[in-house]
Order: C-alpha cells, then sequence, then structure tokens
C-alpha cells in the first residue's frame, strides 16, 4: 500500500452510506470560557409517564435565497508551532496513582448492556436495566454532565425507548421513540434534538423540552444545501442520508454543507445567517465536509478540521481552524509544515471547557497508526502523546488477510476537562481492548479495564 492516504478515501466513499450513521456529541459544557485565539478578518462571501406529554410544535422554514459562486477559501498563514511529544507509557490501574472523580459510563461489546461505574470506586457499579436481548447504545451526555440519554431497545416488546437517567442510574423520563430516527442527542440542558431528512431530501431539526414535551422544528432547506453525490471507484454512485447541519444554542447561526450546484470545485461548508437570512463565509473543502463542525462553548465559535488546499485535492493533510461567528477564519494548526502526510481523523473530542480538542492524529512517520494529541485552542499547542487507538487492523475475511480497516473510538473527557479514556489494542494481543485512563495534568496513563466500551462521563451524584 502505497498510499495509504488515498485508498481510506476510496474506501470510506464505497461504505459511506452504511457507515455515516453516527452522531456524536460529547456533552459540551456551556458555561461560556473565552478563547484567546487571534483571529484574521476576511470578506464574506455575498420512569415512563403515565400518558405522552402533549406536544407544541412550531415550524421555521427560511427563505431561499441565491447562493454565490463557489471561492476559494482565504486563509491566513498560521504561525508553524512543531508539535510536543510526551509520549506516555501505561501503567496498571492503582487508585493512588492517578486522583479521579465522577462517574464512568461503559457500554459492554455489542451493546448488550451498560453500566455506571464510580471513578474513585467510592460506590457499587450499576448495571442500567437490561434483559436478555436488549440493545443499549447511542448514549449521549447531557452539557452540564449530570443526565445521560440512550436508546434501550427491548427484545420482548421490539420497541425502543429514548430514556433519561441520573449519575446514579435512577430513572428521569422516558418515552417511546417516535418515527423520526435515532440521532438523538442533548442540544443544551433542557432541549433534545435530532436532525432528519426529509423525503425530498431537505433535512429538518427537531429541538424537544423532555420536561414540558415543547417541540420545535426548523426546516434546513438552506441556498445550496444538498446531498453530496460521491464516485466509488466501481463507477457506482453513493449519496448520503444524512445531513451535516449544526446550529448554535442561540439558533442565530447555522453551518451546513453545500454545493452550488454539484461540489465540482469541492465541499463547501457554509456559515448561514439565520436571522438576516444571509451566507456569513465558507470554507471550500477538499475532503468531503472535513471533520464535522463543532461550536465552542462561548457560542462565537466553531471548530473544524478540513484540507483547504484548493491547489491540491488529494493533498495528504487536513489541519484545525476556529471561524468566528462574524465570518473570521483562523488556521489553528500547520502540521503539514513538518509533516508529509497529516491526518486528522473525524472522531474529535472537544473538552467541556472549551478550550482543549482531543484527536487521533496519523503523520507519514506512523504509517498505519493514529496516535492521540492533544490541541490547545488557546496556546495553538499540539500534544503528541504516541498512544494508538484501534486504528489500521487485518480483514481474516479478505483474501492473503492483507486488506486493512480504519477505526478509532472517540475520546472520552472527564468533567473537568484534565482527563481523558481511550481505546486501545493490547500491544501484545491486538484481540484485547484496553481501557486506558490519561490525566494530563501529571501525564500518566494507566489501564483501567478491559473489552468495555467508554461513552460518557458524569459528575457524581
Amino acid at each position: 500500500m502505497k498510499n495509504p492516504k488515498l485508498t481510506i478515501i476510496l474506501f470510506v466513499a464505497i461504505l459511506w452510506t452504511g457507515c455515516l450513521a453516527e452522531a456524536e456529541d460529547d456533552g459540551v459544557s456551556h458555561a461560556t470560557t473565552p478563547i484567546n485565539a487571534t483571529a484574521t478578518e476576511f470578506s464574506a462571501s455575498p420512569t415512563r409517564p403515565p400518558s405522552t406529554p402533549p406536544m407544541v410544535t412550531t415550524t421555521q422554514t427560511p427563505t431561499p435565497t441565491q447562493l454565490p459562486a463557489e471561492t476559494e477559501t482565504p486563509t491566513p498563514a498560521p504561525t508553524t508551532i512543531i508539535p510536543r511529544y510526551q509520549c506516555l507509557d501505561i501503567g496498571l490501574d492503582d487508585t493512588a496513582t492517578i486522583s479521579r472523580q465522577g462517574v464512568w459510563v461503559f457500554n459492554t461489546q455489542g451493546n448488550n448492556g451498560a453500566w455506571l461505574i464510580s471513578a474513585s470506586n467510592e460506590s457499587t457499579p450499576v448495571r442500567l436495566p437490561w434483559q436478555e436481548g436488549d440493545h443499549l447504545y447511542a448514549f449521549d451526555i447531557s452539557p452540564d454532565r449530570t443526565r445521560l440519554l440512550y436508546l434501550h431497545s427491548m427484545a420482548n416488546t421490539r420497541h425502543t425507548d429514548l430514556v433519561i437517567v441520573d449519575a446514579a442510574g435512577k430513572l428521569i423520563w422516558s418515552q417511546p421513540l417516535i418515527d423520526e430516527g435515532y440521532a438523538w442527542g442533548w442540544f443544551d440542558n433542557e432541549r433534545l434534538f435530532n436532525l432528519v431528512t426529509q423525503e425530498d431530501d431537505v433535512p429538518y431539526l427537531i429541538l424537544l423540552n423532555y420536561e414540558t414535551g415543547e417541540r420545535q422544528e426548523i426546516r434546513a432547506n438552506y441556498p445550496g444545501y444538498t446531498l453530496p453525490v460521491i464516485l466509488n471507484w466501481y463507477g457506482i454512485v453513493h449519496e448520503w442520508s444524512a445531513p451535516k447541519t449544526v446550529y448554535d444554542l442561540n439558533l442565530t447561526r447555522v453551518v451546513y454543507g453545500g454545493c452550488t450546484p454539484d461540489c465540482a470545485n469541492g465541499y463547501p461548508v457554509i456559515l448561514w445567517d439565520l436571522v438576516n437570512d444571509q451566507e456569513i463565509t465558507r470554507l471550500l473543502t477538499m475532503d468531503v465536509f472535513g471533520s464535522y463542525p463543532m461550536w465552542l462553548p462561548d457560542n462565537n465559535h466553531f471548530l473544524i478540521a478540513a484540507n483547504l488546499d484548493t491547489s491540491n485535492p488529494l493533498a495528504p493533510t487536513n489541519e484545525f481552524y476556529l471561524v468566528s461567528r462574524d465570518g473570521d477564519i483562523d488556521q489553528l494548526t500547520n502540521l503539514f509544515e513538518n509533516h508529509s502526510e497529516v491526518e486528522i481523523n473525524p472522531h474529535i473530542s472537544l473538552s467541556p471547557n472549551g478550550r482543549y480538542v482531543a484527536f487521533w492524529l496519523r503523520l507519514q512517520s506512523d504509517y498505519y497508526d493514529a496516535r492521540l494529541a492533544v490541541l490547545d485552542i488557546e496556546t495553538r499547542e499540539v500534544t503528541n502523546y504516541c498512544l494508538p487507538g484501534e486504528t489500521f487492523r487485518n480483514d481474516p475475511g479478505l483474501k492473503d488477510n492483507n486488506y486493512r480497516t480504519y477505526y478509532v473510538d472517540t475520546p472520552i473527557w472527564s468533567p473537568d476537562s484534565t482527563q481523558l479514556i481511550i481505546v486501545q489494542r493490547d500491544p501484545e494481543d491486538r484481540s484485547i481492548r484496553w481501557d486506558v485512563l490519561i490525566d494530563l495534568q501529571n501525564e500518566m496513563a494507566i489501564k483501567i479495564g478491559e473489552e468495555l466500551q467508554p461513552v460518557g462521563w458524569m459528575v457524581s451524584p
């Protein structure tokens, strides 16, 4: 495999339709935290309740406006900061070694049950209600880290419930899943959200206040919105089934993927003003809209990792960018300056305080393995901890056992933004998955378990 980057792109294109159903919200805290990043100004391109609570529905539809022609995204020349290497050895679990607080949420392999485990071992682990054949999945932590949202598919009834529990496992609310799909998550501490694509390929945002039953729907028929068409290497056309549409908490800005008309020159990420019904700015990406954009807790910036090198669509690199709600674009990293290949995996995790970004970084020197790295948004420093995720592995079902797939788990942040939990393979036996706790302040890593899937970290009840 002479060009692993190109192979990954083609492979993803083939499987995209089947694999894009993941929505990851990491339960970001929404306390205001200023980001001291220098911005460069650019011109913008022209217990289930006895009965289901009553639901009030309001619908908003923006007025379509002609989108300007695609243009290259101007970006500032970033200051080159060479990544710092702080390679960690994984030790054995010792509660005296690393101080930890809160409640870990672990799912089992195959979604066959989930556990709430005290990080400090102060209480007995609690298993969420489950019967043989049931599946628990789609976990999401509320922004204040006090409540857990998940889906419970019951084998005996063949029904699926949307469930909220507290950090002690006590049921707060549940409701049979309505027919809008499974991609529910926390929008803020009061409302749940879901993004649904209608039959006419127009997505809309559903907001549901689980306590009052108030429901809001916002149609996302913004100018140029389209489901991008991807050609695989057999010439078969596939369309994405899930839109990338991200709203700020005030519902005054939306970031979405648009094309005019067919994404022939790249994949624009458009920042749209919902109040004045106009485009603010766009980033023309070369890697299918980059990572999923995410708004920072200050609600004034969104973060994205993307390849904006329009001169070379297959350039083996992507970088982090910070975009203000007014359209100022600030390049945070310049990793490609010192490496011939740079790949940031889309499984990106923003810390609850909005300052740090945990991600998987593959450099040419790593070849097949993506390593855990953390970006400090304020200082722009990138630290490579040299810990591999699952990354590439042989597929025994294919001839010669030489085909490799690429997969990593999203890092899980502690509520105080000082620690992480990751999954990696046992270096001696790749069939075994390790759960690893990393203390960033003390730069230590310890093994805390095996074969469990970390899906959240809550504050103690």
